[in-house]
């Protein structure tokens, strides 16, 4: 048995009784989860996907998929609720992890980022911009300059990513700001053009 954090990004139905949670771990990176439930029993609460927790499982040798034993909200992460703004966002966000992560391919630096993330918005403390989302998960895989974006940006963007932990250098860039909807769309271009991404089925929840 190990024990390990992460966060749920998909929960897949296996059988009546039994479901597969994608879960991005700290030490193992995109791990699939076992967990046995009673039938037609519906996941609920900390094993939903969005919720971060603690927990403990069994794998065995040569086994890409682990069975979960027991597991809890991870007490280091606010528990307080999204509001339907915050929601659509965060949805968002599970959708890049779930198309861009690898099973067995340790990020804890962008797990990090995302649970900074999380907790400033849940607590109210971070715009809920789908933009700031994108470029926080693609920079940490090192897709997007982030500091580049900082110097296109609205003063908001580059605020809301400097909460985020990013560092940005003064610079003396003459080049053009682009809107938050030009940015955004060259950002996801450069996404979907990396992982062969055809559509990102969340984008309809953002008028942008």
């Amino acid at each position: 048995m190990y024990k390990d954090h992460g966060l749920i990004i998909r929960a897949i139905p296996y059988s009546d009784s039994a479901r597969i949670l994608q879960c991005f771990t700290e030490t193992k990176g995109l791990q699939a989860l076992y967990i046995r439930m009673p039938k037609k029993r519906r996941l609920t609460g900390h094993l939903t996907p969005g919720s971060f927790i603690s927990f403990a499982a069994n794998q065995r040798s040569g086994s890409s998929l682990a069975t979960l034993m027991e597991a809890r909200w991870d007490q280091n992460m606010p528990t307080d609720p999204l509001s339907p703004e915050q929601h659509v966002v965060w949805l968002f966000t599970l959708e890049l992890l779930q198309k861009s992560l690898k099973e067995d391919f340790p990020l804890p630096h962008l797990l990090q980022r995302v649970r900074v993330y999380y907790a400033l918005l849940s607590q109210q403390q971070i715009d809920a911009d789908p933009l700031v989302a994108l470029v926080s998960v693609s920079g940490a895989l090192g897709l997007s300059d982030v500091q580049l974006v900082s110097q296109l940006a609205e003063t908001s963007i580059k605020n809301a990513l400097e909460q985020l932990g990013w560092r940005f250098e003064i610079s003396s860039s003459t080049r053009q700001p682009m809107s938050r909807k030009e940015l955004f769309n060259l950002e996801c271009d450069r996404f979907q053009q990396h992982f062969g991404i055809e559509r990102l089925e969340s984008l309809y929840l953002f008028d942008l």
